[in-house]
């Protein structure tokens, strides 16, 4: 019985129920498909075709790599962070998750390289574009949160924000490297992204165009730029706290806007806490607020 038990605990570590089975295929097909996703081919004029093969292969080399050493609870959480990312592309097209962004999947360069799994822009006549990167993370207690806002914390620190190589923005102004871009985490538990892909397989349309979730990503974001730039501006770099702040100058109103779907019983998703708990950490938010209130 023993044994059955933990042969049963295993394959719940490891395996995908038959729902996100599903929604894994389908995740692979958003992923891969243009109109959601950025290639690194469409930017031979800008690089030559020399120097973007060579990003594909050192592509090539690096998801090899970090295939053949994952172990098969980290495969699992990979395929369930690319479950979310297809989600969020696709409902912020169809249901407007963050307000009337274009939401794209990096290049795969970008990806490894840069350390960016999605970027929104937002484009007027009158502001032109605003771009933000994010990272998604279904991760709990292996500290991967932790260490990228480590990494946007040294960015900061070193006097340039992230960068992504293949960049092309919604009205064709700009082909090329988009420098100086505000990074963020986004994430939720492997159970929430669970319900998510059985709206999602289930094409329960309705469901996911009022979803809290959508509230959630943007309350992670407001809140990581809002600590972000306090600390670019404790550091005395102007460039980066220009950034943070164009970027909220987008978000806030849109978390304001998106007030009416937040949840409580969401806010203590286990994965959406620790994004809270390490921000506030990393950037000694909690201190900042103290001082002020002193």
């Amino acid at each position: 019985m023993a044994n059955r038990i933990d042969d049963e605990i295993r394959r719940n570590r490891t395996e995908h129920s038959p729902t996100m089975s599903l929604a894994h295929e389908k995740a692979e097909e958003v992923l891969k498909n243009t109109e959601y996703s950025i290639q690194e081919t469409e930017f031979i004029s800008v690089y030559g075709q020399e120097n973007v093969a060579a990003d594909v292969d050192c592509a090539d080399r690096l998801e090899k790599k970090f295939e053949n050493r994952q172990t098969p609870e980290e495969k699992k959480s990979k395929e369930t962070a690319d479950i979310l990312e297809a989600i969020v592309l696709m409902q912020s097209e169809l249901n407007e998750w963050l307000g009337n962004a274009r939401t794209l999947k990096t290049s795969r360069y970008d990806d490894y390289i840069n350390k960016v799994d999605m970027i929104a822009e937002w484009s007027t006549p009158e502001e032109g574009s605003r771009v933000l990167a994010m990272a998604v993370d279904v991760t709990f207690g292996t500290k991967k949160i932790q260490k990228k806002l480590e990494a946007i914390k040294n960015e900061i620190d070193s006097g340039k924000l992230g960068s992504v190589k293949y960049f092309k923005d919604e009205r064709g102004d700009f082909v090329g490297t988009r420098n100086n871009i505000p990074r963020t985490v986004i994430g939720v538990s492997q159970k929430m992204v669970e319900e998510l892909a059985d709206l999602w397989v289930n094409k329960k349309n309705k469901e996911l165009s009022r979803h809290p979730i959508q509230y959630l990503f943007i309350e992670e974001i407001e809140k990581q730029l809002d600590a972000m730039q306090d600390y670019a501006d404790e550091k005395g770099n102007s460039d980066a706290v220009y950034a943070y702040k164009q970027a909220l100058a987008i978000v806030r109103p849109l978390l304001s806007e998106k007030r009416k779907f937040k949840s409580e019983e969401l806010e203590m998703d286990s994965v959406a806490r620790e994004i809270d708990f390490y921000t506030k950490e990393t950037f000694r938010l909690e201190d900042k607020k103290q001082m002020r209130a002193a």
